[in-house]
């Protein structure tokens, strides 16, 4: 053998150590981009969910004060006044009660939704986490709709029997 031929086993053997450590790169970048790609994704969906919770936070913040304000003081100025039956008052008022109450959990809907949308994307760890918060959700709705269901606005006695 001469020096030409294993100068060529020498060119032939780093082109293709070089081939290989370009394909192993190229295939090491994509899988990199792909797993920031889904991390992206991830921090997308988990900050737009935060954002609706701290929405949701804040409009639940000022239920109590249309309860304790606009609802109560309406119901006080119809009791307070001859113009109108304290009992048709209070049936008024616990009208309004019951539809506030049902209107109230407008806000668990859209976190339910939200939640189901983070499914998409979550990690193993959060999918349990999620499921818990579901649950809880979900044995929440039906307390509440089983309690709801045994009020009548027109009974004023019924919130007695709960």
């Amino acid at each position: 053998m001469g020096n030409n031929t294993i100068e060529l086993v020498i060119t032939i053997i780093l082109a293709v150590v070089g081939w290989l450590f370009a394909f192993l790169q190229t295939w090491k970048n994509r899988k990199l981009e792909k797993a920031n790609r889904l991390a992206d994704r991830r921090y997308e969906a988990y900050s737009d969910f935060l954002k609706k919770m701290d929405e949701i936070s804040a409009e639940m913040n000022k239920m109590p004060q249309k309860i304790m304000g606009e609802m109560t003081t309406s119901f006080l100025m119809s009791v307070l006044s001859d113009s109108e039956d304290p009992k048709q008052a209070l049936i008024a008022f616990n009208e309004r009660l019951v539809s506030f109450l049902s209107d109230s959990f407008k806000p668990m809907s859209i976190m339910k939704q939200e939640l189901s949308s983070l499914r998409l994307v979550a990690s193993d760890e959060m999918l349990g986490y999620i499921q818990k918060v579901q649950t809880l959700t979900d044995d929440l709705y039906n307390d509440f709709y089983s309690c709801l269901s045994k009020v009548s606005p027109q009974d004023t006695d019924s919130f007695q029997n709960l």
